[in-house]
């Protein structure tokens, strides 16, 4: 402080100044903005039981409550659009700040319960001791009436259903050996999912953000980057190597888990890790000196960092070196897009919907990564030979990462919609062409015809073709094939009364391909029957009818579904339906043949 003070002749500095790169390489100083600023506000909203216990009290026509069923369907749908309840962006960023702790304290509880299941449901004692002959379990079903028919013999003794979460493996690898271990972080995580909970409260009725914080990227990235990321995987790394090498180089060695020496004896005795890996004499001298070869016992990675050039910060934060990433984003420009990246960084600071889009669009990206680094570059202890849970791994994080990617073009749309003004975006990247505004609002977005079209467009004609050409296919073989010559005697009175050798087409009368074909029309019709919908509440007021006559009609009216929550509600059934039954044939298949 007291050099500053000398420097700069009186003025006191709360950080170092920042440091500005002009084009020509000449390096300005100037002085910072002063460091304290009241963030938050005390008490912004007293907590209240009375309104949580009122279903929806964000909303003053939901409040009233339900006259037709189309309420519940806005209850859901509009419980968490912080956008339909305020317009004050502050208040929006309050609500979406504490609900991610509501959403982590879920985390917390579900990862409790499965640490929890692994303590006191589990066999991962004996998996421990064979794991290439016993098979991970971790649910018993009870008998109540019958269904401990589901259980089945895994090996040791054990019965139970055999799970393929990867859990087991994960464990080894980090170091558990007992199921008190489990019992310990199932107990752990369930104090983090209250502190979530209560965080959550906090941060909404007792100490809120102004948005001012939520505004301000660069102690945001340093949090992120700095904290989540970079103090997270330093920590993680400590364990790894600090508790899971020695402990998995025991298990390697068929040691009893029992004989094995507890997780803190290896971080307080760095003598008993020496025995294991003697680099570990010299303690972190190779590591600050860069002579990282000297780990070459435990550490996989030979390398070490560029001596010359060292690690560089890109972007500016509190600290005042590096870059300011408002220039760093708005520097690009291409051949084509006009003034290019300017005027996104504004955007991401007020559009929540457009962040969001981005972080979806990448972390989806990246879980796709992962999925198929997963199986092949399996980074768990016996994981390549339990097919089940690799198949498994595969098939969630793929599912996974794409319903991320889906959410990614879900809140661009919404940002398109909500938060996009087209009066003060001209010729950058999000203004490509004639767009024509309403009241501030897009009305018209040209959207050229590109790559996708063009597959979707070629999707749709081929399988519509190859529909038709198995059609024909049928028809003209309907009574003889060379495959089956003698269809005509083979006694077809109806479509589904085929001799069963072959699929649809080759087994079918002329009467059961028509039949299909007809099928095919109506299937094709009825996606523009559902967008009429009128058919739907005809449907409904000849029941409600019904139950007038019979005098049992509630006092809420039925209403059929408006198209947006007609799809929503078919999406998620069809896509639960779907995972559902696909996981369950690719397990059947995969436990039977492993």
């Amino acid at each position: 402080m007291h050099h500053l003070h000398k420097c700069f002749k009186g003025t006191i500095w709360n950080t170092p100044p920042d440091v500005v790169w002009k084009e020509e390489d000449s390096m300005i100083i100037r002085s910072p903005e002063p460091e304290v600023k009241i963030l938050v506000d005390r008490d912004p909203i007293k907590t209240s039981f009375e309104e949580w216990a009122k279903p929806g009290h964000f909303s003053r026509t939901i409040a009233k409550g339900p006259d037709t069923t189309t309420w519940i369907w806005n209850l859901h749908a509009d419980a968490h659009d912080f956008d339909s309840h305020t317009s004050d962006l502050e208040e929006i960023s309050r609500k979406v700040f504490s609900a991610h702790f509501g959403q982590l304290s879920i985390i917390f509880l579900w990862l409790s319960g499965m640490y929890f299941h692994g303590a006191r449901f589990s066999n991962y004692e004996a998996w421990l001791s064979d794991p290439t002959h016993i098979r991970p379990s971790a649910q018993v079903v009870w008998p109540i009436v019958g269904q401990e028919i589901l259980n089945g013999d895994v090996g040791g003794g054990f019965r139970g259903i055999q799970i393929t979460s990867g859990f087991f493996q994960i464990w080894r690898a980090s170091g558990i050996t007992n199921e008190l271990q489990l019992y310990c972080t199932a107990i752990g995580a369930l104090v983090f999912a209250a502190l979530m909970l209560f965080a959550g409260w906090f941060h909404y009725h007792k100490a809120a953000p102004k948005l001012a914080w939520f505004q301000d990227v660069e102690s945001m990235l340093n949090h992120h980057l700095t904290g989540l990321l970079g103090l997270g995987s330093l920590s993680w790394a400590g364990h790894q190597i600090h508790v899971s090498l020695p402990i998995n180089q025991f298990l390697n060695a068929a040691v009893d888990p029992k004989e094995i020496p507890l997780p803190h004896e290896f971080i307080l005795n760095r003598d008993l890790l020496a025995q294991i890996y003697p680099s570990f004499a010299e303690g972190a001298t190779p590591f600050f000196t860069l002579n990282w070869s000297k780990y070459a016992e435990f550490l996989t990675f030979r390398g070490g960092l560029d001596p010359v050039t060292g690690a560089g910060h890109m972007y500016r934060t509190n600290w005042g070196i590096g870059h300011s990433i408002k220039d760093i984003l708005e520097a690009h420009k291409g051949p084509f897009t006009g003034q290019g990246h300017k005027g996104l960084y504004e955007i991401l600071t007020t559009s929540w919907h457009a962040q969001l889009s981005i972080n979806l669009a990448m972390l989806g990206s990246l879980t796709i990564v992962v999925a198929h680094h997963m199986y092949s570059m399996p980074p768990y202890p016996y994981l390549a030979t339990d097919y089940g849970t690799q198949l498994s791994l595969f098939t969630h994080h793929m599912w996974i990462g794409g319903f991320l990617i889906v959410g990614a073009a879900a809140h661009a749309a919404i940002f398109m919609v909500r938060d996009y003004d087209p009066t003060i975006r001209y010729n950058d990247l999000l203004d490509r062409d004639n767009l024509v505004s309403v009241g501030g609002k897009v009305a018209l977005l040209p959207i050229p015809l590109g790559t996708a079209d063009f597959l979707v467009h070629h999707i749709h004609a081929f399988t519509i073709h190859v529909t038709v050409l198995i059609l024909l296919k049928g028809v003209l073989f309907a009574r003889s094939s060379r495959l089956i010559p003698d269809k005509a005697n083979l006694g077809f009175r109806f479509p589904c009364d085929g001799p069963g050798r072959g699929s649809y087409g080759s087994s079918l009368s002329a009467y059961g391909l028509f039949f299909l074909g007809a099928h095919f029309i109506w299937a094709f019709s009825l996606m523009f029957l559902f967008s009429g919908r009128g058919y739907w509440q005809e449907l409904i007021e000849s029941i409600v009818w019904a139950h007038n006559k019979l005098k049992v009609a509630p006092a809420t009216q039925p209403r059929a579904l408006s198209i947006v929550q007609g799809r929503a509600v078919g999406v998620t059934h069809y896509l639960l339906g779907g995972i559902a039954t696909t996981w369950a044939f690719f397990l059947a298949r995969i436990i039977a043949v492993g």
